[in-house]
């Protein structure tokens, strides 16, 4: 099984650690967690294969096997311990790694806190369980002295490749289990082993007997129908609060189903209601549709309702963003699990009910859950933003030519407005959006751009006279890291460009240019329920990139009416089978700043080890994306990687000039012992370790800010 276990690298140098410290007499406890299939048993079997190879004796053990009293409970915990004891003459270390500890946690904290104080001695320990540590035990005194909590994920996207790959699975088949699994162990090996099953030269499929199995490890016990409503409804929404609940079930109890759901250890609390973990809401939804699809499709019928009465709410208000005019955006790391914040152009209220409306379209189709969705950067949005024009131009010089940006600074001079761009922490350029007013040109302003003239003349035959309405045209949109790529800011584009077409009164058109490559990846997921309209002629080449043009149509509607044909649309693909798969452009992953330091100490240890480097989980990180692109290959992340770790060595100058030093001396000399490293520098070994720690501290804190985070 160790051949066949991959990544979680920090938690196993943080196991280690913990190890080297009880051996020399300072016990360690760990409350590892997660949400079922999430991989805590496998980690589990690894921690035991370390504390083995360094000389602790073993032993694993279920948490079921202890007993239910508290007195049983820390009767067979004392006898498990009891040969780490420093009293013991012949004490030798012991690793207890006890799995299922959610049946202790229902003991109450009182009883929990006795049992932990029983860890003593040179001894490792690890309770494993669903649930977090309760808020009782993570104020005590205990919590901040000896207990270190080790919160479980889901695999990174290289993990889950890797992990397929040590199962055989041919790249050419992984893309289907990816997006099905969405980096849950337990997931990904059922799916391997049913792909496998049911015939390697053919195309990924769940069956039934798999999706009865996941369904199985998350919902083994529901308890009423009530518990039933408040999950179904969670599947469907974006974020989940008891009055929703009640709006959608009306004849169940929301609050008894509520206080069930907020419980569960993969439905994450927002301030603004509760979200489900991807793979929980996938089978929830899966379950919902195959169990019973008229009431799947009624439910579907009531959120949309719900959701175009808010749209009713807010039309009228299509004032345009006022230039100059900035908003800062405080988005977290997982910024789909929590309310939408406001966007320069499209006020709080738009942008989350844009949001909520699209993620309803998740069990449909999955382009819906991310569309409207922004990324997981701390931005500033801000229109009509002039110093950031001549950095807009730059990107499109770079990605579609001098003429095209030429075209942009020409609409820019024109309509001041029409630029949004999206700024992050350090005011970098992120992304923008130049989306042109066409109602308000004339025939000079069209000439200098023929893609948009060439929009004129074919709204004219289609009016069969002068173009009436209100005309919204995304010229040019990207990000400056990915191009047209699916990430986090990307989507935020999409909610920029969307808006005001949506927010006027009198919208006929709006049209949005695609990157060909990108237009053919996505368009297929949901066109035949937002109808985008492919206009073939406007085929153009902007550099080397072939874009084309799509139209969306208003006429005679109201913002709430064209979104009710959306709707029911959705609801008629709802009926018709299962969801189609869009696979999505990558999205870099932004760490915790524990979870970034130790993966920073460990890539540096690793610099001229390769295949040690291709775990690491910095190969997600935006800074790594940046320096290769979203599409990069493994090898290409492992080599963007190393340089971004050289490049910050060589950068530090000044004071930093004897760190760099040191830290090249250390990682970039061909493995050689710090004694051996100190002595080419001719420095004493306490003045060669006092510079490599203060080194080490100031690579880290100029990868952190690198990497888009919080100044410290």
């Amino acid at each position: 099984m160790a051949r066949m276990f991959v990544g979680r690298e920090a938690e196993r140098a943080t196991f280690a650690a913990g190890c080297a410290s009880a051996l020399s007499g300072a016990p360690r406890l760990f409350l590892l967690h997660g949400p079922p299939g999430i991989g805590k048993t496998s980690l589990l079997h690894a921690f035991a294969a370390h504390a083995l190879q360094v000389g602790f004796r073993v032993m694993e053990a279920h948490a079921e096997e202890l007993g239910r009293s508290p007195g049983g409970i820390a009767q067979a915990l004392e006898a498990l311990l009891r040969p780490a004891r420093p009293a013991q003459a012949d004490a030798s270390p012991v690793a207890l790694l006890l799995d299922g500890w959610e049946r202790v946690r229902a003991l109450d904290e009182v009883a929990q806190a006795a049992l932990l104080r029983l860890v003593e001695g040179r001894c490792v320990v690890v309770l494993a369980g669903r649930e977090p540590p309760s808020a009782g035990i993570r104020a005590s005194e205990l919590f901040r002295r000896s207990i270190v909590p080790i919160a479980l994920r889901a695999l990174t996207g290289p993990e889950a490749i890797s992990f397929l790959d040590r199962r055989k699975v041919p790249a050419a088949r992984q893309r289907e289990i990816l997006a099905f699994a969405n980096g849950y162990p337990l997931a990904l090996a059922l799916a391997a082993d049913a792909w496998r099953n049911d015939g390697v030269t053919r195309a990924f499929s769940p069956t039934d007997s798999l999706i009865g199995t996941l369904w199985d490890h998350f919902f083994a016990s529901i308890p009423d129908e009530h518990a039933h409503a408040a999950l179904d409804a969670c599947a469907v929404l974006r974020l989940t609060d008891e009055e929703s609940v009640a709006a959608l079930f009306p004849e169940c109890d929301a609050r008894r189903g509520f206080a069930w759901l907020r419980d569960l250890s993969f439905v994450e609390r927002t301030e603004g209601g509760l979200y489900l973990h991807d793979l929980a809401r996938d089978l929830a939804v899966r379950d919902m549709k195959w169990r019973n699809p008229r009431r799947y499709a009624e439910v579907l019928r009531r959120a949309l309702d719900r959701i175009c009465r808010r749209f009713e709410r807010l039309s009228g208000d299509a004032s345009d963003a006022t230039p100059g005019t900035a908003v800062r955006l405080r988005a977290p790391r997982e910024l789909a699990r929590l309310p939408a914040p406001p966007v320069a152009g499209c006020p709080a209220e738009w942008h989350s009910a844009l949001a909520e409306f699209s993620c309803l379209f998740r069990g449909i189709t999955t382009a819906g859950a991310g569309l409207f969705v922004p990324g997981n950067l701390d931005l500033t949005v801000e229109a009509g933003d002039a110093c950031g024009l001549e950095e807009a131009c730059a990107a499109i010089r770079k990605y579609e030519g001098d003429e095209q940006a030429g075209v942009a600074a020409h609409w820019y001079a024109r309509q001041p407005s029409s630029l949004t761009v999206v700024r992050g922490p350090a005011g970098e350029l992120v992304a923008f959006v130049f989306n042109v007013r066409v109602d308000r040109t004339d025939a000079s302003d069209r000439e200098k751009d023929p893609v948009i003239a060439r929009a004129w003349r074919w709204m004219e035959r289609e009016m069969a006279g002068r173009p009436w309405g209100e005309v919204f045209f995304a010229r040019h949109w990207m990000t400056v890291e990915a191009y047209q790529g699916l990430h986090g800011a990307s989507a935020l584009c999409g909610s920029i460009m969307v808006a005001p077409f949506l927010r006027s009164e009198h919208a006929s058109f709006a049209f949005q240019t695609f990157w060909k490559e990108y237009l053919d990846s996505t368009l297929q997921a949901f066109e035949s329920v937002f109808l985008p309209r492919k206009l073939p002629e406007f085929t153009f080449v902007a550099g080397d990139r072939e874009q084309l043009v799509v139209c969306y149509d208003r006429r005679g509607a109201t913002a709430v009416q064209w979104l009710e044909g959306v709707a029911q649309r959705a609801l008629s693909k709802a009926e018709d089978g299962p969801a189609t798969t869009l696979h999505l452009p990558f999205t870099p992953v932004a760490l915790e700043r524990d979870a970034f330091v130790a993966a920073v100490r460990d890539a540096l240890r690793a610099l001229e080890d390769p295949a040690a480097l291709a775990v690491s989980p910095l190969l997600d990180a935006r800074m790594v994306v940046a320096a290769s692109s979203p599409a990069a290959s493994r090898d290409e992340r492992v080599a963007a990687l190393r340089a971004v770790l050289v490049a910050a060595i060589d950068a530090l100058e000044g004071e930093g000039a004897p760190l760099r030093s040191v830290l090249r001396a250390t990682y970039l000399a061909g493995g050689g012992t710090h004694e051996r490293a100190a002595e080419s520098l001719r420095l004493s070994y306490g003045t060669f370790r006092r510079y490599l720690a203060r080194g080490v501290e100031a690579l880290i804190g100029r990868l952190w800010l690198l990497d888009g985070g919080e100044p410290r």
